[in-house]
């Protein structure tokens, strides 16, 4: 069985360090606990806006973000028995940081087989979607009925809660998100 795995706020922790770029650059206190829905920008001062973005461009900073705890190690252990595709959307120019991170963080993957950088992810067919973006959950749903959907809770998306197989624990708890995935999709083998 294939699992296709989102990277970020899936695999890595990037709500944490782009809110703090933001709060210190803008004198602000936005916690992921705020953003109540995907449009992150409409969170933010109105003098940031959409420059929020431009953090995730900035070279260097995905390469040099952290994985969620648990994710990796739940990774590994799925790896034993999934076949485990990285599908990443990327921002101009942050292609080859999330692949270099992929080589370092996901040595068991072969980094540069293993990685699809892509925008639509419903293009892609797998077993299993493990994402947090609820248009890439409410799009693979449509075009992939029968796949297993995981996400790992944030405000953001609860409006996908209902459709997911997996909507697991909370983004703060990210380790009992990840046991309580893997836990559930090795009834699937």
């Amino acid at each position: 069985m294939r699992i296709l795995c989102d990277l970020d706020s899936i695999l890595v922790n990037l709500q944490g360090p782009w809110l703090a770029a933001y709060n210190k650059d803008y004198n602000d206190n936005l916690q992921t606990a705020d953003i109540l829905e995907w449009d992150t920008h409409k969170f933010v001062k109105p003098e940031c806006g959409e420059k929020l973005y431009d953090y995730l461009t900035q070279p260097g900073f995905f390469r040099n973000l952290k994985p969620l705890d648990g994710a990796v190690n739940a990774l590994c252990e799925l790896h034993k028995d999934f076949k485990i595709t990285i599908v990443t959307a990327a921002p101009v120019g942050t292609a080859d940081e999330k692949v270099e991170w992929v080589g370092e963080w996901l040595p068991f993957l072969d980094y540069k087989k293993d990685v699809i950088v892509c925008y639509n992810k419903y293009l892609i067919k797998g077993d299993i979607l493990i994402d947090d973006s609820p248009r890439n959950i409410l799009d693979y749903r449509k075009h992939h009925f029968y796949s297993t959907i995981c996400t790992i809770a944030y405000p953001y998306n609860k409006i996908v809660e209902d459709i997911v197989d997996i909507y697991a624990e909370d983004y703060s708890k990210s380790k009992e998100a990840w046991r309580h995935i893997s836990e559930y999709l090795v009834t699937l083998l």
